[in-house]
C-alpha cells in the first residue's frame, strides 16, 4: 500500500526490473485496524504491504497450501531484500502520507 512517495516510487523500480507485475494501491485503505502494520503506521513509520493478491478462501479454514501462490512469493521475496537493502542504506528516511481514521477502521486520506 501506499504510505510514502517515495517509497512507491522505489517499489514500482524495483519491480520494473522483475518479472512480476504489481498493483500499488493508490492510499492506505489495506491497513485496517487489526493491521500488523497499524501500529508503525501510527509512529509514522512508511509501512510496505507486500503479497500475492487475496482470493475467495483468503484467511478461512478453506485457505489450504495448495492456493499459496510459490512463484509469485519467491519473486516478492527478491523485491523485499532489494526495498530493504534501499531503505537501509539511505542517507534520508522517506516521508509519510498521513491518512485520517474512520470509526469502521479504515484508513482514507
Amino acid at each position: 500500500c501506499n504510505t510514502s512517495k517515495e517509497g512507491e516510487k522505489l517499489v514500482k523500480e524495483l519491480v520494473k526490473n522483475s518479472p512480476i507485475t504489481a498493483k500499488i494501491a493508490s492510499n492506505a485503505s489495506l491497513i485496517t485496524m487489526t493491521s500488523d502494520h497499524l501500529n508503525f503506521y501510527r509512529k509514522n513509520i512508511p509501512v510496505f504491504l507486500l503479497n500475492t493478491g487475496r482470493h475467495v478462501d483468503y484467511h478461512k479454514p478453506t485457505d489450504t497450501a495448495e492456493k499459496i501462490d510459490t512463484y509469485g512469493m519467491s519473486q516478492i521475496i527478491m523485491i523485499a531484500k532489494e526495498l530493504v537493502d534501499n531503505l537501509a542504506n539511505r542517507k534520508n528516511n522517506v516521508n509519510i502520507y498521513l491518512y485520517r481514521f474512520l470509526k469502521d477502521g479504515e484508513i482514507y486520506g
